[in-house]
């Protein structure tokens, strides 16, 4: 799959968390904790639909950098399909 659509579809989950993220403020270089406030828990609830929505599974072991961003998340869910 293109990254470009990866990064399209993964902008389609922000809306669906549990406390919506304003995603046209979010840029794909941006830092979701750090830059946006994304905690933990919400980290986790996105890996869900994340999971849910490109029918995959994060590895147990996978880098937790791997959700640094919307760039890195594109290119780990790329390389998935």
């Amino acid at each position: 799959m293109e990254k470009s659509i990866v990064i399209e579809k993964i902008r389609e989950v922000f809306p669906e968390l549990s406390t919506p993220v304003n995603v046209n403020e979010i840029k794909n270089s941006d830092s979701l904790q750090d830059d946006h406030g994304i905690d933990s828990l919400l980290i986790m609830e996105f890996m869900v639909l994340l999971e849910e929505k490109f029918e995959f599974e994060f590895e147990d072991d996978f880098d937790v950098d791997t959700l640094y961003s919307i760039d890195t998340i594109a290119s780990y869910i790329a390389g998935k399909h």
